[in-house]
């Protein structure tokens, strides 16, 4: 299981450049989850670079006092002309919290980042993601990812209609749909489009929309279509991707839009 936190700038340095073996925090609710080999992927808060470290072992303290005691300073961050002392801790959290939850002492080992891996997955209902899918195009920043996120639960899609999700080392980063219509009323000669295209903001510049839309395209040519279609207001996005500009649609909702086009 892999959890996600933060470290301030001087930590981070000195468990990447493994000085500092324990990282001590409070052991609340969200600490108990940790167990050993687990992976916790930590953030720099100061220039956002990020560091996987596997947990070799857990240690458990009442308070800081007994964790000082049994743990050498540098092990836990202290450099050799610092003076460590459990009363540094308070800085970060409340004596009352220590006293409530106890507190860990959590062993790291950094590990070498896997190869990053990228899957285009082509999905119905039965889908293993299509939940996850769900989750994530609900809670995503772009509005529109609420509106697929319903259409997903009330499963309102045709027999080759499809959701295309893109995962990375299992993780999902982006979505789009292939639907036999869009954005255009339903006597509109124009058919199939992708639509909904988004890619979470930390995995933009990695090519993904391209890969959504040559999966999509397949599709299409697969299910026997010979053009596809993209509404958007972007302008020199799409032709990237050897679409072409058809003109511009008034769309269902009333606004203006541009509908690009794309044979295949």
């Amino acid at each position: 299981m892999t959890h996600y936190m933060n470290l301030w700038d001087d930590s981070f340095r000195a468990i990447k450049e493994g000085r500092k073996t324990i990282e001590m925090r409070l052991y609340d609710e969200k600490r108990k989850l940790i167990n050993i080999a687990d992976i916790i992927e930590f953030t720099n808060t100061k220039t956002g670079e990020k560091l996987s470290c596997k947990v070799i072992n857990i240690y458990r303290y009442p308070n800081f006092t007994e964790l000082y005691k049994n743990h050498d300073k540098l092990s836990i961050g202290y450099k050799e002309n610092e003076n460590a002392s459990p009363n540094d801790m308070l800085i970060y959290y409340l004596a009352e919290d220590i006293e409530k939850y106890g507190v860990a002492g959590i062993e790291l080992k950094p590990v070498s980042p896997a190869a990053s891996v990228i899957n285009i997955e082509l999905m119905t209902s039965v889908h293993p993601l299509w939940n996850e899918t769900i989750s994530f195009a609900d809670k995503c920043s772009w509005k529109a990812g609420h509106y697929l996120a319903e259409r997903m639960r009330n499963n309102e899609f045709s027999e080759t209609e499809r959701v295309l999700v893109a995962a990375e080392n299992e993780k999902i980063i982006g979505y789009c749909t292939f639907s036999l219509k869009d954005e255009l009323p339903e006597d509109s000669p124009y058919s199939p489009f992708i639509g909904f295209m988004f890619v979470d903001e930390g995995s933009r510049g990695k090519r993904i929309s391209e890969r959504l839309i040559n999966a999509a395209v397949d599709h299409a040519r697969t299910v026997g279509h010979k053009a596809i279609y993209i509404m958007s207001g972007e302008q020199g996005l799409y032709e990237k991707y050897g679409f072409e500009k058809v003109g511009d649609f008034k769309t269902i909702y009333g606004s203006i839009d541009q509908l690009f086009q794309k044979h295949i």
